[in-house]
Parts: C-alpha cells; sequence; structure tokens
C-alpha cells in the first residue's frame, strides 16, 4: 500500500488572504512503516490528518491511495481502507465497547465474532468485565483504548492516529505504542501518529516535523527531537 500527497495545498480565507498551512506538500507514505508527525500546536498536524482521512479536502492537489484519488469516494475509503483514532474518540457513548466495535465492523462490511472482539479489546487493555459497560461509565484513558481497538478492527491496510496516548497512564501508553510497532512491521499496516510525545516519535520509524514557515513537512532524526 502507498498513499501519496501531491503538490497538496491548504488555507483559511482570512479576510482578502489565504493563510496557507501547506503549500506544495508531496510526501509518500508505505506499508509496513511507522510514521510519527511532530509540530508545535496550531501548526497543522491535525489538519494534515484530517486530509489523509478525506475528512476535509485540500483547496489543490491530491491525496491517492495505490495510485486512486483518495477524494473520488471518500465514504468507501474510509469504510473499507482506513482506521481512524481521533483525540475526542468519536465513540457512541451510549453504547459499550463491543457495540462499538460491532457498529463500526457493520459499516465497514467486514465481520468479527464478538470472542475476537473480546479478544482484540484485552490486547488493548480493556478487561472483559468492562466491556459490557457503557462508554460514559468509562475513564478516559479506557475509552481511548477502545477508541484504538475500533480504528484496527477492521484489518485496514492504513491507521491514523491523533494524539492516541494523551489520556494515557505510561504503561498503557507503551503498550499501544508496542501494538503500533506490531501492526506495522509484522502485519504490514502504514501507522501515521501524530504526538506531542518525544518518545512516541522516538521509537518510530520516521519522523516528520511540519515547518510553519515552509508550509511543508521535513523529515527529521531521532537526535533532533
Amino acid at each position: 500500500m502507498e498513499l501519496s500527497v501531491k503538490n497538496l495545498e491548504y488555507y483559511y480565507v482570512d479576510g482578502d488572504h489565504n493563510r496557507y498551512i501547506f503549500k506544495d506538500l508531496n510526501v509518500t507514505f508505505k506499508s509496513g512503516i511507522f510514521y510519527t508527525i511532530v509540530g508545535e500546536s496550531g501548526s497543522g498536524k491535525t489538519t494534515l490528518l484530517s486530509l489523509l482521512g478525506a475528512l476535509d479536502r485540500p483547496k489543490g492537489g491530491d491525496v491517492l491511495l495505490d495510485g486512486k484519488s483518495i477524494y473520488e469516494d471518500m465514504d468507501e475509503y474510509r469504510k473499507t481502507s482506513l482506521g481512524f483514532v481521533f483525540q475526542n474518540y468519536n465513540l457512541i457513548p451510549y453504547l459499550n465497547a463491543v457495540e462499538n466495535i460491532e457498529l463500526a465492523l457493520d459499516i465497514a462490511k467486514s465481520k468479527r465474532s464478538r470472542k475476537d472482539i473480546l479478544a482484540l479489546l484485552k490486547t488493548v487493555g480493556i478487561d472483559e468485565s468492562k466491556t459490557k459497560r457503557v462508554i460514559t461509565r468509562l475513564s478516559g484513558g479506557e475509552v481511548q483504548r477502545i477508541a484504538l481497538a475500533r480504528a484496527i478492527s477492521a484489518n485496514p491496510p492504513l491507521i491514523l492516529a491523533d494524539e492516541p496516548t494523551g489520556n494515557l497512564d505510561e504503561d498503557t501508553s507503551d503498550r499501544i505504542v508496542e501494538l503500533f510497532i506490531k501492526l506495522a512491521h509484522r502485519f504490514d499496516k502504514c501507522i501515521i501518529v501524530v504526538t506531542h510525545n518525544k518518545h512516541i516519535a522516538k521509537v518510530s520509524d520516521i519522523i516528520y516535523e511540519v515547518d510553519t514557515k515552509n508550509k511543508n513537512l521535513r523529515e527529521i532524526s531521532k537526535e533532533n527531537l
């Protein structure tokens, strides 16, 4: 799998001017690699993730999945090719963990047994006793882990995550990062994570920093974090 950003432009209209976030951005993300994107707050990290996830459209340029524009059929792309871990979770609050994942699988036209779903939740640190509680009766960290399980439940080739460990303790955060590494290296997924966490960036394969001056991305070394 290859996700290619071609001559991408994105800006906000500010009075009579266009305030560019990205300009002539070209970058390629490939399967089997764990990427992190870092940068200052407000630099455009989440905006880029929204564009890669077909939640928004660029003002110019394109994003191609294996040569085909993801914007030709955004719904199908999100259903079949993408798992997204949102910073604000986006789970259904009156459903429990299993029901949230079953709903996501139904939308993606994918099937997994309840036994498989429980095993997946256990992998991210959710005990079976907590899977029967509605989302509003769980902690922020537990909800974050369920959101990750939902994102990977349909086995998509691409996982996008916006600050996925922001509400987790250190041990759980390490477990989630290990899972990202495993998904990329053993299961050939393309993992793209936006983070402020230097530890996560340092264990990823490739680090990109948002270059606010040039409205672009630049690859940086772990030593320069």
